[in-house]
């Protein structure tokens, strides 16, 4: 069985982090780029997230369901420290943002206060409004059941419970098309997103199950994963033309595309990929893009409203440096926010590692940023 290395160690899986890198660069071209193609980069950039954090989560969980069975810790300690854990990396940024947010009530966020508060605004946005923050309550919310799921279903039964979610996917976004939806509901609704989650998820498990098993899964997402993005592409080239109900036929594959390609991708990274790709997975600013990329998911969409409130009136002419300047202002505000307040809230995991009895040894991840959210 692959074991994830030791935390605080320098055996990271950083090409990982380097995918990480390309997602939030992905992410900021779309909000940040006036073209309509860069709708499909942020498409991409959120479905690699969610791909890499059903990967990473269920790794450690199922790493978790081992030191039970060896008697290391209990399956209900296990979970209890996992969310403490995710409350730890995830909360303390999203709920300081959510407050400025209302405080000052950038972008009508005190309409919303409510769904940004409790995870739900994925699904206020089913009703119109801004795509800000929505795919971070899609993980809390797959997040609520998925480690019951991984750690208290039977062994023989946690594949085919993997498939089935896997499915609701694919099932929910063909329900929508034939009942001539838009494509909101096919994109943010939690039920959408389940083939992305889940598609990690299964990378996670065949690795457990040893090499042969992982290469096989692998050459799987690969055979099925490579012509569906081909397919998705072609589509976006003349997304009028195949419609049903004004809903294009490339939302109602892309996702399952995008969950079986970037599986294969993940999955060849975290055993480290060569030649021009590892190069460019290794190359130390995008591990560093990677390494803050929640800090500036979480923070970016505010570089609009500094740019309204501080430059647009006072300089009307500079509107051709508005990308480049939120872009760099996003990164700034993401490194800040790792160096300053993300990365010294995570010392306090130190004390609740999964490993019972262990204080100093937290045997669990392969990058100390664990599922950061896209």
């Amino acid at each position: 069985m692959t074991q994830p290395p030791l935390a605080g160690t320098d055996n990271r899986l950083k090409q990982l982090d380097g995918l990480r890198g390309l997602a939030i660069v992905g992410v900021l071209l779309n909000h940040f780029l006036p073209f309509t193609w860069t709708v499909w980069c942020g498409w991409t950039g959120v479905n690699l997230f969610f791909v890499l954090s059903g990967f990473l989560i269920t790794r450690i969980l199922l790493l978790q369901r081992d030191l039970a069975a060896g008697g290391h810790s209990s399956l209900f300690r296990s979970i209890f420290i996992f969310y403490i854990r995710r409350s730890i990396r995830i909360f303390p940024l999203y709920y300081t943002v959510i407050i400025t947010m209302i405080l000052f009530d950038f972008g009508n966020s005190r309409r919303v206060a409510t769904p940004l508060a409790t995870y739900t605004y994925n699904h206020h946005l089913l009703e119109g409004g801004k795509p800000h923050l929505w795919s971070l309550s899609v993980e809390e919310q797959f997040y609520l059941g998925w480690p019951a799921l991984v750690l208290f279903m039977p062994a023989r039964f946690l594949l085919p419970a993997m498939v089935a979610v896997f499915a609701c996917g694919p099932a929910w976004r063909l329900g929508c098309f034939f009942q001539g939806t838009s494509r909101i509901p096919m994109y943010f609704h939690t039920l959408s997103c389940l083939d992305c989650l889940t598609a990690g998820s299964f990378l996670a498990l065949f690795e457990k199950r040893g090499p042969e098993s992982f290469a096989r899964a692998l050459r799987g997402s690969a055979a099925a994963g490579v012509p569906l993005m081909a397919i998705w592409a072609l589509l976006c080239t003349f997304p009028t033309a195949l419609e049903w109900n004004r809903v294009g036929v490339q939302w109602l594959i892309g996702n399952t595309a995008m969950a079986l390609f970037f599986a294969y991708v993940v999955g060849k990274a975290s055993g480290g990929l060569k030649g021009w790709i590892g190069r460019l997975l290794g190359f130390k600013p995008l591990i560093y893009m990677g390494t803050i990329s929640y800090g500036i998911y979480v923070i970016h969409m505010f570089m609009p409203d500094v740019w309204d409130a501080f430059v647009a009136i006072r300089f009307p002419g500079w509107q051709l440096l508005k990308p480049p300047v939120m872009t760099l202002l996003a990164i700034l505000a993401g490194t800040v926010s790792w160096h300053a307040f993300e990365n010294p809230i995570q010392s306090l995991k130190h004390f609740f590692p999964y490993k019972a009895g262990n204080r100093t040894v937290d045997p669990l991840a392969p990058s100390s940023k664990i599922g950061a959210a896209a």
